[in-house]
């Protein structure tokens, strides 16, 4: 399949070398014109436009709803400079209104639309692990379907247009709030003293069990393998979190449903930017409401 891949990020890059490698014929595009050079070489294009009438479906990984916005709408933009349809697979983190949005956009000038946002960070990415939430046309979905399996071992359709971004930012919910409970428990059993290996080994067998505490505990002699151990490199940075925080935020203003732990939670992500740790992982939430290690 001809695809073309908008975004060739932390997230983007190995994605585009697994599709690359599995025999598609792929070009791609990012802003940063030298990083797609660097990424894919001589695949690289000048820019979205670029993509139309070539690929058999475009696939955008992107920050945020903005940056996706100016990739449909910008000058050089997909909407801007399609003549006719396409088919379009979203596979960022935005929310149900955009998406909605974007779907009647594409299909009023006759072309495809799918959502399907992702799980499993960067290390996902990597591994070819990734969790994918599709929802929007089920045509579209069968015939992506070899494509997504290639970057991902759990792949779902939920529903119509705006399901799988809903999907996502309740996962994202769940996420940045076991974060911040994975810190407060550990603060606990690193100020009790006692064998912190045999504390993560009992927990993890309990109820209170979680994926964030099995990834994320910010103690590198209890995970070796983890954010900790690695200065806290960013498999999911916090900034991109308080992003979805806030997003998962606007979601439930407008269903009408109310999230007092996240908003809880909101602020100690805010308070994790603003002592400029941003652009580390998630863990280092953890670590802050830790304390120092014993």
């Amino acid at each position: 399949m001809r695809i073309g891949f908008i975004g060739l990020g932390r997230m983007g890059a190995p994605m585009c070398q697994h599709l690359i490698d599995a025999g598609h014929d792929l070009r791609g595009y990012d802003v940063d014109h030298l990083h797609a050079k660097q990424a894919i070489g001589a695949r690289a294009v000048g820019s979205p436009r670029d993509l139309l009438n070539w690929a058999d479906v475009i696939i955008t990984m992107l920050p945020s709803g903005a940056a996706l916005g100016k990739t449909l709408t910008g000058a050089h933009g997909l909407l801007t400079g399609s003549d006719g349809g396409f088919a379009l697979v979203d596979m960022g983190t935005t929310s149900p209104t955009i998406a909605e949005t974007i779907a009647n956009e594409v299909t009023v000038r006759g072309g495809e639309y799918l959502e399907a946002p992702v799980s499993g960070g960067t290390a996902g990415a990597q591994a070819a692990t990734l969790t994918i939430i599709a929802a929007g046309e089920r045509l579209l979905f069968d015939r992506v379907r070899p494509v997504l399996e290639v970057l991902g071992n759990r792949v779902f359709f939920v529903g119509a247009a705006g399901c799988g971004q809903t999907l996502k930012l309740a996962n994202n919910l769940l996420l940045a709030v076991n974060v911040v409970a994975v810190g407060e428990a550990w603060s606990l059993v690193r100020a009790s003293g006692m064998d912190r290996e045999t504390a993560h080994e009992v927990l993890t067998m309990c109820s209170g069990d979680s994926r964030a505490l099995r990834t994320r505990v910010p103690d590198p002699d209890v995970l070796p393998d983890g954010p900790a151990a690695r200065s806290f490199e960013p498999g999911f940075r916090v900034e991109l979190m308080l992003k979805d925080i806030a997003l998962a935020e606007e979601l439930a203003r407008h269903l009408g449903v109310q999230t007092p732990t996240l908003l809880a939670a909101r602020d100690t992500y805010q308070r994790a930017v603003d002592s400029g740790c941003g652009e580390l992982d998630i863990a280092i939430v953890a670590d802050l409401i830790g304390g120092p290690r014993a």
